[in-house]
């Protein structure tokens, strides 16, 4: 039984702590923070993500504090006009073998430390942080803050806080996030449906959806501003957000749309990174997982479900015989081309959310013309099996 340390408790190193177990591996899980508690709000896992759930036994846990939208509906934001409408529900779940899924970040974290917990191959270190990595010919040296731990392999699921190679390629997006939640009972019943919503406008979007049994609705705004955006090794993330600031960059929109950004709830907000894409995650017996490998923009939805597509590869490559390197270099083959084609697709797709006009009324003319079916269809790429 190989012995692996994962560096980083959030979505991806849980979900490959219990993919690992699975696959026969032990598990040394160590986490900076005290707790387990996680920041952050809604997620949106796609079915690429849930196929990998299920087939860990988890997918009906997470199902079951998840919304299942029926709905990806896009509007134009100057006038509410629907664009396109993406049929999901259970015809996207029968094409894809998995469904799509709306979830609180903190109850998916939630579950998922459940479960590693129950696993007597998982141990976890909470509160323990990082100071270096060494490798010998036949093992690894995890130096931290407490004591040294052995393994056969290291993986570095520490997000942004990332390995020199990827941080000289990291760049600012030059956008903003922002994020709130929001009571239903503060909207009108329409905003509780289960669909996602996407409105597009020049330099500035908007998604919402509902969760936790539409008691909440989730809702980010992505504007652009100039300048560095801050500093990713920072903890930039959550910062206070100025609600007169965020409804002065969507003025001009529809009355829906900012009655959303109208409500007196908490915005917090964080600069938005990616970087160049890495073909090779791997040094001997090192490799990353999840945004220490492939940070990429929102604009897919697909940071996490990434990171969920990693530990599922990582824990069938070393389940394959031939010894730790030769499963870390097969990883990379595996999933180095497929993550750097999300990051590219994922900037690509903030370009054209974002497109001034005239050009956003050819881009609004081709989404009506393509139609909800084909529109899913040009993205099996993305949801189908691998």
């Amino acid at each position: 039984m190989a012995h692996v340390i994962v560096g980083g408790a959030g979505i991806g190193g849980l979900t490959a702590a219990l993919a690992m177990s699975q696959a026969g591996s032990r598990v040394t899980l160590i986490e900076r923070r005290q707790s387990f508690a996680e920041i952050g709000a809604g997620l949106q896992l796609g079915p690429n993500a849930t196929r990998v759930l299920a087939s860990l036994d988890l997918l009906e846990p997470v199902r079951s504090i998840a919304t299942e939208p029926q709905t990806l509906r896009i509007r134009r934001g100057r006038d509410a006009r629907d664009l396109i409408a993406l049929p999901l529900g259970a015809g996207a779940e029968q094409r894809y073998g998995a469904p799509f899924l709306l979830v609180h970040r903190a109850d998916l974290h939630r579950v998922l430390a459940e479960h590693a917990r129950a696993r007597p191959t998982i141990h976890i270190e909470l509160g323990v942080a990082v100071l270096g990595v060494q490798q010998g010919r036949d093992d690894v040296t995890v130096v931290t803050d407490q004591a040294s731990y052995s393994a056969e392999a290291w993986v570095d699921a520490g997000g942004l806080h990332a390995p020199d190679r990827l941080a000289a390629s990291r760049r600012s997006a030059r956008r903003t996030a922002w994020r709130a939640l929001v009571p239903a009972a503060a909207l009108p019943p329409s905003y509780a449906r289960p669909e996602t919503h996407l409105w597009l406008g020049h330099r500035t979007h908007l998604v919402h959806y509902p969760l936790r049994s539409a008691a909440l609705i989730n809702v980010v705004a992505i504007t652009e501003h100039h300048g560095s955006g801050g500093d990713p090794n920072q903890d930039f993330w959550s910062q206070p957000g100025d609600a007169a600031e965020l409804r002065h960059a969507f003025r001009g929109w529809h009355r829906d749309a900012l009655r959303l950004l109208e409500t007196h709830v908490d915005w917090r907000r964080w600069p938005l990174f990616d970087a160049e894409p890495l073909m090779s995650w791997s040094e001997g017996r090192a490799t990353r997982l999840g945004d220490a490998a492939h940070p990429m923009l929102p604009f897919l939805a697909q940071g996490a479900s990434q990171a969920i597509e990693d530990a599922g590869v990582l824990a069938w490559a070393l389940s394959q015989p031939g010894g730790i390197v030769a499963a870390l270099q097969a990883y990379d083959r595996r999933r180095a081309p497929r993550a750097a084609r999300v990051q590219r697709a994922s900037r690509r797709q903030g370009d054209i959310y974002h497109l001034p006009r005239p050009a956003s009324d050819a881009r609004d003319l081709v989404m009506r013309a393509l139609g909800g079916q084909r529109a899913l269809a040009s993205m099996d790429w993305l949801y189908g099996p691998m």
